[in-house]
């Protein structure tokens, strides 16, 4: 199969996956600000939506860079170095969700941890005063 042809190919690929990834992702909270004033729940359920964006689109995303590699070879390199720009950029977009992720899981037990701690020394502060 031509590599210009399998480029094409992964553009009708990648674009419903940029689809996804918008309605799975894209208005999760990104500045740190957001982040500590959502809830731990809703962080994890960003986390599980991020996650799955990052699963969905990094291997297509790798597979493009690898198309481009192809292209390269064959001696499309205009097409190719336009080509690169667009795969990269997709690459780090879902290493980016995926990075994402790791980030709103860890500040949810992070912040649950927190809270449980907050509750056991009330718990302990109560007994102390009891006794």
């Amino acid at each position: 199969m031509n590599t210009g042809l399998m480029m094409l190919v992964w553009f009708a690929v990648i674009l419903p996956v940029f689809g996804i990834e918008y309605f799975l992702c894209d208005k999760a909270p990104v500045l740190k600000s957001q982040i500590y004033s959502t809830s731990p729940s809703d962080l994890m359920s960003w986390s599980a939506k991020c996650r799955i964006a990052g699963a969905i689109g990094l291997p297509v995303a790798l597979w493009g860079i690898a198309i481009n590699i192809g292209l390269f070879v064959d001696g499309e390199v205009t097409f190719g170095l336009a080509a690169l720009f667009f795969t990269g950029g997709s690459v780090y977009m879902f290493a980016g969700d995926a990075m994402r992720s790791i980030k709103y899981r860890a500040v949810a037990q992070e912040r649950l941890l927190q809270e449980a701690v907050a509750s056991g020394v009330e718990i302990g502060m109560k007994k102390a005063k009891e006794s």
